[in-house]
């Protein structure tokens, strides 16, 4: 339904200023075609995960650190003076709380990391897009994923593909 609502909003645009004309020449692309065989793509994802393992990982620690401090709480507790309780509860508390906190920032720095690694990727591509869009006189270029129909002539796809090195 998005997309056919996308689709009306950008007819109706182009019907409003003119741009069915006959100088008019429209093109399509099958982005993920691209993207997905992209080496910086490939490159970028694998990265991109490897950050995200470590990320686990030091959460996977914690969270046993976590754990085995409430057993062992829950163990000795009997044998515990209540000052010592009451530090080793805190000691808990505390380490649950940087949990959590250092969760919230892992999720923020992968946000960041997936936008360094993918905005040169996405330029890339975005330039190949233009630069074969204006050397075959495309108007405007769009995924093909949003079109009901589209000539198999106007999909630019391969073209992209090779101004990329693709195969």
């Amino acid at each position: 339904m998005k997309k056919i609502t996308v689709l009306l909003v950008v007819l109706a645009l182009f019907a409003s200023t003119g741009a069915f004309s006959q100088k008019a020449k429209y093109a399509f692309i099958q982005r993920d075609s691209i993207l997905l065989n992209m080496p910086e793509m490939k490159a970028a994802d694998a990265e991109l995960n490897g950050f995200v393992t470590e990320l686990q990982n030091e959460v996977i620690k914690m969270n046993t650190e976590y754990e085995q401090k409430i057993q062992d709480y829950e163990a000795n507790q009997e044998t515990m003076s209540d000052l010592v309780k009451e530090n080793k509860v805190t000691e808990i508390n505390d380490l649950q709380k940087r949990i959590q906190d250092f969760q919230v920032q892992a999720q923020e720095e992968i946000l960041a990391k997936r936008e360094e690694l993918y905005t040169p990727v996405f330029d890339k591509f975005e330039k190949a897009v233009q630069d074969v869009a204006k050397e075959k006189g495309y108007s405007a270029v769009f995924p093909a994923n949003v079109a009901l129909y589209f000539n198999p002539k106007d999909d630019i796809t391969d073209l992209v593909k090779s101004k990329l090195n693709i195969n």
